[in-house]
């Protein structure tokens, strides 16, 4: 199989996180991408911790489906999952 190496873009995306796209530089051995941040509370996947998900996590208070307004996955939106997304609130996918 060939190697392949240079630039790429690695996009994360998932759950009731924010996107997050950037570049690794391939060098055809081992690649470590280090550590990265991902931010959470986009419960209504729209690419903005905004209004609409605390309201949404708000209204899901008590919750134990399995429901993307848990969003620190305890197994019931709670106070906690309130705090985080107003914690991130006004984040954007990067």
């Amino acid at each position: 199989p060939s190697v392949v190496t240079g630039s790429v873009q690695v996009t994360l995306d998932g759950s009731s996180f924010l996107k997050r796209v950037f570049t690794v530089n391939l060098t055809g051995s081992n690649q470590s991408i280090g550590n990265i941040l991902m931010q959470n509370g986009d419960v209504d996947a729209s690419g903005e911790v905004d209004a609409v998900d605390i309201d949404e996590v708000i209204a899901d208070f008590g919750d134990t489906s399995n429901n993307p307004s848990d969003v620190d996955v305890s197994g019931e939106v709670d106070a906690v999952d309130i705090d985080i997304v107003i914690t991130n609130f006004g984040d954007t996918d990067q």
